[in-house]
C-alpha cells in the first residue's frame, strides 16, 4: 500500500500572514515523507496548503489511474491575494494540480474523514508555520544518526494562539531499520535522577502602576476585547537566600528602567555566586561514615560498585559513601534560580518584552502557547514560577505554614523586631488600581478605602483590611506611598522566599530532588516516582507503538455513558417478576489514575506488538496483564 503524505498549510488572517523562506520551505519538505510541493513562479513560496483525501477517497485512489479529478478539502483561508498555480505529488507520481483563487471548506470534511492511519496526521484549524531555522534544530539532536521525522500541528480556536511544534524520534522507518539499535544501550533506558542542590535562590518580586487607557466601546454587534489598563513596572525586591536559609543580599529598587535595573543586578550577582562556587575546599578526613549502600540511589557497595566518598565542594564536610556514577553526576550547578510566584501569568510578560541583545547574550524560553511561558533563561539566570509548584495565593501558603508551626528563620532576620514582625506574618493589603502613575508615589497619606477596589475581581477590601493597611502605615513610620510600596514588596519577597525554601526543604528530605532543577509539579513527581521506585525505563524505538500510544493519550475527564437505564428488584414498588432483575449502583471513586500506579504493575520494557494469532485473530486476554 502506498503511504500518502501529507502538507504543511496555513490559514491566517489580518497580521498574522505567513511568510516562508526558501531555506526552511526547502527543510520542511524534506520532513515530509513521500510528497513534494512545487511551485511554478520563481518567487519564494508564501502559503501551503494542506489537503485532506477522506477515507473513500483514499481507497478510491488505490484502485485507480486516473488521478485528475480527486476531490481535495482545504483549510480555511481568510486572506489570500492572488491566483497561484501548484502541483502536490506522492512518490514522484502526479496527484492534483490545480489554480487556487477562493479557497473555502471543502463540505463533509470533517475529522471523521480523517484515515486512522498512523502514517497520516491531519487536522483542521488555524495553523502557522515558526519562520525559525533552529525549529529544526533542536538539542535533542546532538546523537548521531537522529533524523527529523514527525510534524504534528496543534488546533487552536483563534488565529491569535497558532503554532506548529515538530517532533524528533530516532527514526521514521519500519522496525527492520531500526533493528541495529542495541536495545540494551544506555541511550534506550531512562533513570532519572537530580541528586545536586543548589546553593543559592534569588527570590523576586516586581510591582507595576496601572496606567488607565482612554478608549471608545465598540459596536455591540459582535464580540470585542477593550485595553483598559497598561502595566508598567515601577520597583522591585530581590532577596537573595543561601541553602543555609541565611539572606546574602537584598535590594530594593524604585524608578524608572526597573527590567533592565532588574536583569543588570541579577547579572552581577549570578556572576559573585558562581564565582564564590568555584572554590574547591579540600573533604575533612577526620569525618568517617560507616555505610554499606550509596547515600544517594540506595545501592549496596559490591566488586561492581564501588564506594567513594562524597563531600560538600564548600564547607568540606563528608556527606557519606556514594557509587563511582552517582559521585561523578553530583556536580555543582552553574547557573542562579529566579524564583517568582505567577511568573508565567504575568511578570514574564514584563520581563520579556524589555529585554534586549544589550542585557542579554542568550535567551531560552520553554513555551506553554503564544501567550504564556512556562520559564525562561537569560544567561545564566532560569526563572522559574513557584505557583507551578504551589498552585496557590501567597496568603493561603503563609497561613499553611503558620499551621505547621513553622520557625520562620528568614522572615524573622530579616525583620529583626519581634513587635515589628508579629504583624508583617501575612500577606499585605495594596490599592492596585489606584497606583496609576509615579506621581502617586509621593503621596504622604494612605489612600481611602475606596481606592483600594480592585478593577480585576470586582471587590473591595473589608473594613478590617483597611484598618489594617492604616495600622501599617502608622506603625512603620511611612512618610509617603513609596515607603509603603518598599515595605509590601520587601514582606512579599520575604514570605515567597521563607515558602518556597520550605518547600525545597521538604523535598530534599523526602525524594534527595532540588524543585529548582524542575519547571513543574508534574516533572518534579515524575522524576521523584523513578528515583524511589528504582524503575528503568526503556526508550520507544518502533514508530508505529509510539503514535499508537501518542493517539491513545487523553485528558480531563473519561467515562462512558448511558443514556437511560431502568431498575427493576424486588425492592421497588413497581417490580415486574417476569423481567430480569436488575440494579442501579452508584459509586464514586477518587484519584482512579493515582490507584491504578500505585497498585497495578506499569510496563517498563519490551514494547511490542502480538503477532500469534489462532483462527485469524489474536488470542489476548487484557485481564492476564
Amino acid at each position: 500500500m502506498e503511504r500518502f503524505g501529507y502538507i504543511v498549510a496555513d490559514s491566517c488572517s489580518g497580521e498574522d500572514y505567513l511568510y516562508i523562506h526558501n531555506k526552511l520551505y526547502d527543510n520542511i519538505l524534506e520532513c515530509i515523507e513521500n510528497a513534494r510541493l512545487h511551485k511554478t513562479s520563481v518567487q519564494p513560496a508564501k502559503i501551503m496548503y494542506f489537503s485532506i483525501l477522506s477515507n473513500a477517497e483514499i481507497v478510491q485512489f488505490l484502485h485507480e489511474t486516473q488521478t485528475e479529478e480527486k476531490r481535495f478539502g482545504f483549510c480555511q483561508l481568510t486572506k489570500y491575494t492572488s491566483a497561484e498555480k501548484y502541483s502536490v505529488y506522492s512518490s514522484h507520481k502526479l496527484l492534483f494540480e490545480t489554480i487556487v483563487e477562493t479557497i473555502t471548506p471543502a463540505k463533509g470534511v470533517s475529522w471523521n474523514d480523517v484515515p486512522d492511519c498512523p502514517n497520516f496526521e491531519a487536522k483542521l484549524g488555524y495553523f502557522q508555520l515558526l519562520n525559525d531555522d533552529e525549529v529544526l534544530k533542536s538539542s535533542e539532536r546532538s546523537r548521531k544518526n537522529v533524523e527529523t521525522s514527525e510534524i504534528i500541528l496543534h488546533n487552536y480556536p483563534s488565529p491569535r494562539t497558532m503554532s506548529l511544534s515538530i517532533l524528533k524520534t530516532a527514526s521514521k522507518k519500519r522496525k527492520h531499520d531500526v533493528s541495529s539499535i542495541d536495545k540494551n544501550s544506555a541511550d534506550l533506558k531512562k533513570s532519572k535522577k537530580n541528586f545536586s542542590k543548589t546553593d543559592s535562590e534569588s527570590d523576586v518580586d516586581i510591582e507595576s502602576i496601572t496606567e488607565k487607557v482612554l478608549s471608545v466601546e465598540p459596536s455591540n454587534d459582535k464580540s470585542f476585547s477593550r485595553q483598559t489598563e497598561i502595566h508598567r513596572p515601577v520597583a522591585y525586591s530581590i532577596l537573595l537566600v543561601d541553602d543555609c536559609k541565611n539572606i546574602v543580599y537584598h535590594k530594593f529598587y524604585c524608578g524608572l528602567d526597573v527590567i533592565a535595573n532588574l536583569v543588570l543586578s541579577l547579572q552581577n550577582i549570578s556572576k559573585a555566586v558562581l564565582k564564590y562556587m568555584e572554590r574547591n575546599i579540600p573533604m575533612n578526613k577526620n569525618d568517617i561514615i560507616s555505610q554499606n549502600k550509596c547515600h544517594l540511589c540506595g545501592k549496596l557497595f559490591s566488586k561492581r560498585c564501588i564506594s567513594v566518598r562524597n563531600h560538600d565542594h564548600f564547607t568540606g564536610k563528608l556527606l557519606g559513601k556514594a557509587c563511582q556514577g552517582c559521585n561523578l553526576n553530583y556536580k555543582v550547578t552553574q547557573f542562579l534560580p529566579i524564583v517568582m510566584h505567577n511568573l508565567s501569568g504575568y511578570d514574564s510578560h514584563l520581563i520579556l518584552k524589555e529585554i534586549s541583545s544589550n542585557l542579554a547574550k542568550k535567551i531560552k524560553i520553554i513555551p506553554v502557547n503564544t501567550q504564556k511561558c512556562m520559564s525562561f533563561c537569560i544567561d545564566n539566570l532560569v526563572f522559574l514560577d513557584s505557583f507551578l509548584f504551589l498552585p496557590c495565593k501567597l496568603s493561603t501558603l503563609i497561613e499553611n505554614l503558620k499551621q505547621s508551626d513553622h520557625k520562620f528563620p528568614i522572615f524573622n532576620s530579616f525583620f529583626y523586631s519581634y513587635d515589628n514582625r508579629k504583624h508583617l506574618l501575612r500577606k499585605g493589603v495594596f490599592p492596585y488600581s489606584y497606583f496609576d502613575s509615579f506621581v502617586k508615589l509621593k503621596n504622604r497619606k494612605l489612600p481611602p478605602k475606596s481606592a483600594f477596589f480592585n478593577n480585576l475581581t470586582n471587590e473591595n477590601i473589608s473594613e478590617n483590611e483597611y484598618r489594617f493597611a492604616k495600622f501599617i502605615f502608622s506603625k512603620f513610620k511611612c512618610q509617603n506611598f513609596e515607603d509603603y510600596l518598599r515595605l509590601y514588596l520587601n514582606t512579599d519577597v520575604v514570605l515567597l522566599a521563607e515558602v518556597f525554601e520550605n518547600f525545597r526543604t521538604l523535598s530534599m528530605d523526602y525524594f534527595q530532588l532540588d524543585p529548582v532543577h524542575f519547571y513543574t509539579t508534574p516533572s518534579l513527581t515524575w522524576s521523584a516516582g523513578i528515583k524511589t521506585t528504582n524503575v528503568t525505563l526503556e526508550l520507544l524505538t518502533d514508530i508505529d507503538i509510539y503514535l499508537m500510544l501518542e493517539a491513545g493519550i487523553r485528558g480531563g475527564m473519561c467515562q462512558v455513558s448511558k443514556c437511560y437505564s431502568k431498575a427493576n428488584n424486588k425492592y421497588l414498588d413497581n417490580f415486574d417478576e417476569l423481567l430480569e432483575s436488575k440494579f442501579i449502583l452508584s459509586l464514586d471513586v477518587n484519584n482512579l489514575y493515582g490507584t491504578a500506579m500505585a497498585f497495578y504493575k506499569l510496563p517498563e520494557s519490551e514494547f511490542r506488538f502480538l503477532n500469534k494469532k489462532r483462527n485469524g485473530y489474536i488470542q489476548f486476554n487484557v485481564c492476564n496483564l
